[in-house]
This record gives C-alpha cells, sequence and structure tokens, in this order.
C-alpha cells in the first residue's frame, strides 16, 4: 500500500493547511497549532469598533488643532496684527489704538467704545484666525467711522436708516473683507444690499471726516 510522503518543515508552505498530527510530526506535541492561536473574530470585530470609537471622539479636537494652525494667540501678535490691518484701511486714521483683552462674551470678537468714543479697538485674547482678525478689526472701524460722521453715539439706527451693527457690518463689505447677505437673514450682524446702498450713499456724501478723540484731526474725503 502506498504511503503518503512524509512532509517536512522545509516542505511546508501554508503552515495553516497543516492537520494536527502533521503539525505535531513537525514541530513537537507540546506545540499549539497555528488554528488554536488564531485570534476569534468576534474579539477583532470589537478590538475595531473600539479603535473607531477612540477615533470618532477624538475627531472634535483633532480638527479643532489642525484647523488652528497658523493661528496667532499671543496678545503682542493680536495687536500687532490688527494694527496692521488698520494701517492698510482706507479709515485706518480713525484708530487710536489695539487693546487686546479678554471679553466675557464668546460671540463677540470686537468692541470700540461709543460714549464718548475713543478711537481704541478692544480685541478678545484667544486664538485668532488673520482673516477672521482682519473682519473683526474692519468691523470695528466701520463703527469709528460712523461715530466721526454723526457725533451721535448714543443712536441705535445711524445715517441711512440701518442699524448701527449693519452699518459696521456694510463697511466690512466696502472693505471686502465680508459679503453681502442676500438670503434676507435678520440677524445682527449682517448688510443686505439694500442696507449697503444706504451705506454708500451715506459715505459719498460726506466730504470731510473729523475725528474728536484722541488727537483731533479731520481729513477731506475724496
Amino acid at each position: 500500500m502506498e504511503t503518503s510522503p512524509r512532509r517536512t518543515l522545509s516542505s511546508v508552505t501554508d503552515m495553516e493547511s497543516l492537520s494536527g498530527e502533521e503539525w505535531e510530526e513537525i514541530f513537537g506535541a507540546k506545540n499549539q497549532t497555528p488554528s488554536s492561536t488564531r485570534i476569534p473574530g468576534w474579539v477583532r470585530l470589537l478590538t475595531a469598533i473600539t479603535v473607531i470609537a477612540m477615533l470618532v471622539s477624538a475627531a472634535p479636537s483633532a480638527l479643532t488643532a489642525i484647523r488652528q494652525i497658523g493661528n496667532i494667540s499671543e496678545p503682542e501678535e493680536i495687536r500687532a496684527h490688527a494694527l496692521e490691518r488698520a494701517e492698510e484701511s482706507e479709515y485706518g486714521w480713525l484708530v487710536a489704538d489695539v487693546l487686546v483683552t479678554s471679553i466675557a462674551d464668546p460671540s463677540i470678537g470686537g468692541s470700540v467704545s461709543s460714549d464718548p468714543p475713543d478711537g481704541v479697538i478692544k480685541i478678545d485674547h484667544r486664538s485668532w484666525d488673520r482673516s477672521a482678525l482682519d473682519e473683526v478689526v474692519t468691523h470695528e472701524i466701520g463703527h469709528l467711522l460712523e461715530f466721526a460722521m454723526s457725533g451721535a453715539q448714543s443712536a441705535s439706527v445711524v445715517r441711512g436708516g440701518i442699524t448701527r451693527e449693519a452699518w459696521a457690518e456694510c463697511a466690512a463689505v466696502a472693505a471686502s473683507e465680508r459679503s453681502l447677505d442676500r438670503d434676507g437673514e435678520t440677524a445682527e450682524y449682517r448688510c443686505t444690499p439694500t442696507e449697503f446702498e444706504a451705506f454708500s450713499q451715506a459715505v459719498d456724501e460726506v466730504t470731510e471726516l473729523c475725528r474728536g478723540w484722541g488727537e483731533p484731526e479731520c481729513r477731506s474725503i475724496d
């Protein structure tokens, strides 16, 4: 009777194809077969689910960290960037200074004093994307522009019949820092096409602009 040739370690190409007897013949009875050391499928599935859950839970903080790459957060850096943006603005000369401070309301990135105005832009001490900081600075310069034009700092509705915040937003739109709101939203911080038209007309009517804070100064408006 013919017998199968004895399998040796050198002739084995698929370790998992070995039978128990063949494994014992080659490696000895005390060794375990590959199938006995294989990780059960349910353990692999549970491990995969656990890893995915960890990645998902870490995703928000990871995305936040990625978004903040390149941001500026040191007070002196924030102030320097804000002043640089003011120098580039047509009405940047209305800015007396920039103060970096903590603003309690997280929805407010900057502010200016209106009663009486002092020309100081206050910027919240947070991690700033440079373009977002430019928008806030330009918005606040818009307020200073209105203060210099009207002299009625306590009014909530300014020239052109628009609100103070809409005016400042329209100033940011005019400086190409923000976009028109064409969806008719009623949010406070927006500038609709109608409001932008009123803003532009009001600015066009002014031939001289004067600031009464810091070192008083007047300039002709082309």
